[in-house]
């Protein structure tokens, strides 16, 4: 289910201009650090990052 949270907001981050704390709660996650962790585990990249 995590994992499923992190693809959709990578693909939000990717394919959208949609603030990082806006998406952070679209996905479904509780905190933007949260998300922070979770991406940089799963995808060893922040959001941020990706969305550069």
């Amino acid at each position: 289910m995590l994992r499923r949270r992190a693809e959709y907001a990578r693909d939000l981050i990717v394919g959208t201009a949609d603030p990082l704390a806006e998406i952070t709660f679209t996905a479904g996650f509780s905190s933007q650090a949260h998300m922070t962790v979770v991406m940089r585990k799963i995808f060893r990249a922040t959001p941020a990052a990706m969305r550069n």
